[in-house]
């Protein structure tokens, strides 16, 4: 609760002091003369070299200072030397990037006392200048007098930790992801290519499944990261479970029995598709694996109101209409120690090489992803009780839910473009176009422009998208100013525009050949 009323004071402030800054009125530049009356919380504005601007009353008094002795003074100067790091990494990252941090340091007083501060940092312009805006709490009574600090203390890490990992994961996934469209586009070329019988065949065969197995794993990694850019869409999910019926048994087997309940009143949702077939296949696995002399199964949907009297585990959520999904086995269940620790990434009770540990952490950053909230139940030898809850969505079921492309040729004639700054990936995709009978134009980007042939006429241009966003948006504005009828599609990695405008599409690597080739022969025939 403390945290969610930071982050909204911190957007309140922010924008009063742009509006002030921006309006030229000293004499309201000050932080204190913007918030005190408002907000009783401790500010400073911070210089991005660690220099206080300013400070509100609030912030000098638990310093054991007047406003004016505190500006000027540097944060180092502020913090003991075991603290010093932690200074020293917050004024970095907020010159390198532009979203919220919170921290827990220590800071002193005049007078030599220590005080815990909880910190929520948030970067805002100032005259044209990247400032910090830093919104602290003391914390210090709070912490020696609650018996919960170690609770609070480890909730604080954990929200690191994933943030850590949404990092990593979206810093390797690009070239990550162009690795594996070479693995998986050369193999499906030379599958095309050998004898069904043959030895070779059925050794490709396992390289091509260790791909796919692969990219499944990455796209478990960004489920913690939200520049993987899902596209969500309203569905009822009463008709998801109904068409995953019989994958769901598939994956059970025949030893476990499958129960549906649906609720024929259920409200729908707005999720993605993908991730929610994705939700519903980790918590089927982690069922059966639960099970593994046989038991039940049930998926139970209902409609719910979530009013001001609700668990600690669902206070987070706003009151109102939720669709709440119940997956209950009655397996072997779990201890309260490992039911505490199951949402953890790379947690698992499996034996080494038998899981990764990602499935359950995936489908809470899914559920969280969109609004809702999933929780768990469970004792030893009592099955578990996994319940999901989605908020309602007002508009009707989309029409369409993505599904393959099949019943129409992939072949052409027509003049595209490539552009790819991976010299091997740019190969792969010119060799499979070129053998549907595409004339390819092959080109690196340089800086975001490229040297174009003055008369060539181009039907189709292929960008990655994973290159610098400025300069693929240079390119799109060259290409277009030249030739506005030209059509678009961006390869995405991990991240990429939103395929909004028209005659514009993304395809996500690692791509087969057989998807490049009916993505790029379904765009060519969209009508102008």
């Amino acid at each position: 609760m403390r945290s969610s009323l930071h982050v909204d004071l911190l957007q309140r402030v922010q924008g009063m002091i742009k509006s002030a800054f921006q309006a030229g009125d000293e004499t309201s530049t000050s932080v204190a003369d913007l918030v005190e009356e408002h907000f009783p919380a401790a500010l400073l504005l911070v210089a991005l070299d660690g220099r206080i601007i300013d400070a509100n009353q609030r912030a000098a008094e638990f310093l054991e200072r007047d406003p004016r002795d505190v500006r000027g003074l540097s944060l180092d100067q502020l913090a003991p030397d075991d603290c010093q790091d932690t200074v020293e990494l917050l004024l970095a990252r907020a010159r390198r990037e532009s979203t919220m941090q919170t921290c827990e340091l220590q800071l002193e007083s005049s007078s030599g006392r220590q005080i815990d501060v909880l910190v929520q940092c948030r970067p805002t312009e100032v005259d044209n200048e990247k400032r910090l805006l830093m919104c602290m709490c003391d914390i210090s009574r709070w912490r020696s007098a609650d018996p919960r600090k170690l609770l609070f203390e480890e909730q604080l890490q954990h929200s690191q930790k994933m943030e850590a990992l949404g990092q990593l994961a979206s810093g390797i996934a690009h070239d990550f992801n162009n690795l594996l469209t070479l693995i998986t586009g050369y193999s499906r070329v030379l599958l095309d290519d050998t004898d069904p019988t043959s030895t070779h065949h059925q050794h490709l065969q396992k390289i091509a499944r260790a791909s796919k197995q692969a990219t499944d794993l990455v796209a478990q990694l960004l489920a913690f990261s939200r520049d993987d850019g899902p596209r969500a869409a309203v569905v009822n999910l009463n008709q998801v479970l109904i068409d995953f019926e019989s994958m769901l048994q598939r994956i059970i087997g025949e030893d476990i029995e499958l129960d549906a309940r649906l609720d024929p009143d259920l409200q729908n949702i707005r999720i993605s598709p993908n991730q929610l077939d994705q939700v519903l296949m980790n918590l089927t696995v982690n069922a059966r694996d639960a099970m593994p002399d046989g038991g039940q199964l049930l998926f139970d949907t209902a409609g719910v109101y979530l009013g001001n009297s609700r668990p600690p585990s669902l206070r987070h959520l706003s009151s109102g209409p939720y669709v709440k999904l119940t997956v209950a086995d009655n397996g072997i269940g779990m201890s309260p120690e490992v039911a505490e620790r199951i949402f953890e990434p790379f947690f698992t009770t499996k034996d080494l090489g038998e899981g990764t540990g990602l499935g359950l952490a995936t489908a809470r950053s899914i559920v969280r992803q969109y609004g809702g909230a999933i929780t768990v139940q469970s004792e030893p030898g009592n099955g578990t009780t996994f319940e999901l809850y989605f908020p309602t969505a007002d508009s009707s079921v989309d029409s369409m839910r993505q599904t393959p492309m099949h019943g129409f040729p992939a072949v052409g004639s027509e003049q595209i473009l490539l552009v790819d700054d991976h010299r091997d990936v740019r190969e792969l995709a010119a060799q499979i176009l070129a053998s549907q009978g595409y004339r390819v134009t092959e080109a690196p980007l340089h800086g975001g422009s490229i040297q174009l042939d003055p008369v060539a006429r181009y039907s189709l241009a292929i960008i990655d998208a994973g290159q610098p966003r400025p300069a693929v948006e240079k390119l799109v504005a060259q290409l277009r100013d030249g030739q506005p009828d030209i059509k678009i599609l961006f390869l995405a990695g991990y991240r990429g525009p939103e395929a909004d405008s028209p005659h514009t599409r993304v395809l996500r690597k690692p791509f087969t050949p057989d998807g490049l080739t009916r993505t790029v022969r379904e765009l060519l025939d969209e009508p102008q």
